[in-house]
């Protein structure tokens, strides 16, 4: 009896097994096809800026299930610059969507393989070390790319120059960045001035020697402004011209204005800051403060200039100052001049503000960990000033107008200046409260 008993125990638990492996394809299939749905789906985020291919090994996709719209061995778009509209992201992979001066679309890039340049349409500069002899007349020689002549090439015709970088344009044409024999900066020059340019372009060096280049070129520029540099700081107010020149809001230009050479280039064709702000030595010049006191009073004439001419509100910009910095205190200001936390971002902000690497507690998954991160580098607090007001006036590259609730134009009070910045400029749900009580202590409502 006990083993009839054990037998239709055994014969119990096979049938139910049995019956478990025959349904479970059933429940199966719908987790495997959820999952490579989910494998499939990327989130679409608009970028709108500039980028060059910087990553010889690219390769370029018409649609993001890996089909490859050229060879992987052809090269053409190596170095040159495009339009990013979009990226897509599934996971750690993101993607770019390429566009180029004619609106076309060229692909699907992965984002490792771009720099953006946020709106420098010359791209990401190539470093060369090359001499060549100008062969052409009659072309200009910009100091910029809003294509301000400097110069023209007739007087040049037959001379030997070095060129130390190239910068392929939106609009198709390749700039040399050009001096003569004796390191003096002559500006950028197209292609067109030079016979086999297309050579040279390759003829990269090693770091070595680009450095060397680089090293002579800032002794001669040490040498000839040495007369300036000696000019005696005060260390009441430390106010030194800022390496980089506020960037006005561009007007509207007709297409006219793009026109160089005989090629239309694309209206989303921006400026760059002059090339001589971006060849002087970077200064620093560390701002000291004894107590609060003297913090807000040297701080405040200078935010009242800054934010005046951004059209925002003085007493805003100094408390995000005060609160941002800790009164000056903070390790990112005393030794980098930033007084606004504001990051530095790889390839759109190099040759344009130095950098400065610390680690930073971020919350990650509710944990408190220490990361590295980069910050811009400003000669002077003044500079950091204008950074920060120059933000908060002309937004991000994806939107120009997401701070205009802190513009005077538009809040009629401090406090909805400070309410307008809440949830953007920071996430902190206190942060107008916040900026609204060192207003009223310091009664910096004086400086609007």
């Amino acid at each position: 009896m006990k083993n009839q008993t054990t037998v239709r125990r055994l014969q119990f638990t096979c049938l139910f097994v049995a019956s478990i492996l025959l349904i479970f394809p059933f429940f199966q299939t719908p987790f495997a096809l959820q999952e490579v749905s989910a494998q499939t789906t990327y989130q679409k985020q608009p970028v709108g800026q500039y980028g060059t291919i910087t990553y010889e090994h690219y390769r370029l996709h018409e649609t993001l299930d890996g089909e490859k719209i050229q060879p992987t061995s052809d090269k053409s778009y190596l170095n040159q610059t495009f339009w990013i509209k979009d990226s897509y992201q599934k996971g750690i992979e993101m993607y770019y969507s390429l566009e180029n001066s004619q609106g076309e679309t060229i692909g699907l890039i992965q984002s490792s393989s771009v720099v953006l340049t946020n709106d420098q349409a010359e791209g990401h500069k190539q470093a060369i070390v090359a001499t060549k002899e100008i062969t052409t007349s009659d072309l200009s020689i910009f100091s910029n790319f809003l294509w301000q002549k400097k110069d023209v090439t007739d007087e040049f015709v037959g001379q030997k120059v070095r060129l130390k970088g190239a910068y392929h344009h939106f609009n198709g044409k390749v700039y040399y960045d050009t001096y003569d024999l004796n390191n003096k900066w002559l500006g950028f020059l197209s292609e067109e001035a030079f016979n086999e340019v297309s050579e040279t372009d390759q003829s990269l060096v090693n770091e070595e020697i680009i450095e060397e280049e680089q090293e002579e070129v800032i002794e001669t520029t040490e040498t000839t402004e040495q007369s300036s540099q000696e000019e005696v700081v005060n260390e009441d107010t430390v106010q030194e011209s800022t390496v980089d020149v506020p960037e006005q809001e561009l007007p509207v230009l007709p297409m006219s204005s793009y026109l160089l050479g005989g090629q239309i280039a694309s209206a989303r064709v921006r400026r760059i800051e002059d090339h001589t702000s971006l060849a002087q030595p970077r200064n620093f010049y560390a701002a000291t403060y004894k107590n609060k006191n003297e913090f807000v009073e040297k701080i405040a004439k200078d935010a009242q200039e800054v934010a005046n001419q951004y059209g925002l509100y003085p007493s805003v910009m100094i408390a995000q100052a005060i609160l941002e910095s800790a009164y000056g205190e903070s390790q990112l200001t005393k030794e980098a001049n930033n007084f606004f936390g504001i990051k530095f971002t790889v390839g759109a902000d190099e040759g344009r503000f130095g950098r400065y690497d610390i680690h930073s507690d971020e919350f990650v998954n509710g944990k408190r960990v220490s990361l590295a991160a980069s910050f811009r580098k400003y000669p002077t607090a003044k500079a950091s000033l204008e950074d920060n007001g120059k933000l908060l006036a002309q937004g991000l590259s994806w939107n120009r107008t997401f701070y205009q609730a802190s513009w005077r134009k538009n809040a009629a009070t401090y406090k909805e200046a400070t309410k307008g910045l809440t949830g953007k400029y920071a996430t902190d749900p206190l942060y107008d409260s916040k900026l609204n009580q060192l207003i009223e202590n310091w009664n910096l409502s004086q400086y609007d």
